[in-house]
Order: structure tokens, then sequence, then C-alpha cells
């Protein structure tokens, strides 16, 4: 093998000693880069949101923050914030209750995940259901005196309520309230719709309904002096 062409060519021109230098030479450089922009780590606060959710299904708990813990060269990681960061979570179509999912973050480009926490976080769900319930008119205050009202009636009569399943089991009617403050005369307004707790994961449809009051005299009525 050492009288052929290629050895002779290899010793002649030193190639060993030259790719020797070479790695060195790049080892070399790598370290001074490394020198002069280190690795850093930094720990990142990133809020965790859902990427994908089905139509029919609600997400009913708030999701938390979690604690990522990030490295790269420092010139990169001097240049990115939290908002750089997306955790989130997968949620199955056909998933409802309480479940615990695993959490994933997508990173800027040059960064790598060191940690995660908590890796896992607990998302409830429920399913988006309806429901027509009937309004129901509260009257509140006082007629003038020697007036008195009648039963109220209401448009529509029912409306239809939108949302979770667990919260829309345990609502029986919605309210409608008018105040009398002194009526002499029917009472004909508009109303908002109330629900007897306020949830903002409900949405009742109509918003608003048409009350009527009657209001009518209940007997003569004088005003005298008192002495």
């Amino acid at each position: 093998m050492k009288d052929t062409k290629l050895y002779k060519w290899f010793v002649r021109n030193n190639i060993g000693y030259k790719l020797v230098a070479l790695f060195l030479a790049i080892m070399l450089w790598y370290y001074v880069a490394g020198q002069r922009n280190p690795i850093v780590e930094r720990i990142y606060t990133v809020p965790v949101t859902v990427q994908s959710i089905s139509s029919d299904r609600l997400l009913v708990s708030s999701l938390p923050e979690v604690r990522v813990t990030a490295k790269g060269m420092r010139s990169i990681m001097n240049g990115i914030s939290k908002d750089d960061f997306r955790a989130y979570v997968v949620i199955p179509e056909q998933d409802a209750g309480e479940k615990v999912f695993p959490v994933q973050v997508e990173v800027p480009s040059g960064v790598q995940v060191v940690s995660i926490s908590p890796e896992r976080v607990t998302v409830e769900l429920d399913v988006l259901t309806e429901k027509q319930v009937p309004v129901r008119v509260l009257v509140r205050g006082e007629t003038a005196p020697g007036f008195t009202y009648k039963d109220p009636s209401v448009t529509p009569e029912q409306v239809t309520l939108k949302g979770p399943g667990r919260l829309l089991d345990e609502i029986t009617d919605v309210q409608a309230v008018v105040e009398v403050n002194g009526a002499q005369s029917d009472i004909s307004r508009q109303v908002n719709v109330q629900l007897a707790a306020n949830n903002d994961q409900v949405i009742v449809t109509p918003d608003t309904v048409q009350v009527q009051l009657p209001v009518a005299t209940s007997g003569p009525v004088k005003t005298v002096a008192l002495t």
C-alpha cells in the first residue's frame, strides 16, 4: 500500500498534518465563539392556550401559565421574550369532563426547551347545549296611592339558553325586572333578561323581552289634612 501513488501523494503533501490542523482550527473557532457567545438559560412564564377544540365543546376552566426553561446562544436569547413562545394543549374532539393533557411548547429558531413546569395541566370541558326556559317577571317598587298592578304578561314567554350543559341543567327560568315607581297607568316596557346568577358562559336569546303590566285603581282615595 505504501508504494501506491495515492499514499505517496498523501505523504508528500502532508495531508495528515493538514487535516489535524484543520480540525484543531475548527475546535478553536468553536471555543472562541462559545466564549464570546455562550449558551445561556432563561425562564419564561407563558400562558397555556388550546390549539384546537370542536365546535360542540366548551372550555369551562381557565388555563394556567407554565414556566418554560429554554436555552440558546446569548445573542439569540437576548432578542426574544415570552411572547415568542407558545404553550398549548391538544384536545381530542370526543373528550368532555375533567381531563389532564400534556403541555407542548413552540420556541423560536435556535432555542431549545430544557423543561416545562408543570408538564401537564388539568382542563375541564363540557358539551355545548341549548334549552328553552320561561321568563318570570319580577315587579319591584310601589304604585301610586290608590293604584295597584295586576298580573304581568311577557313577549316572548320563553327564551333560548346556550352554554355548558352542566350550567344549563341548573337554570329553570330567567327574570325580567320591572320597576313601577309610583305608576298610575299601564306599563309597557322593553326589559333586559337576567339570569338568577350571572354567568358569562351562558348566552340568552333574545336578551330583551316586552313586558306589559296593567295598573288599575284600587278604590277611591281622599287626601285629608292632619290636625
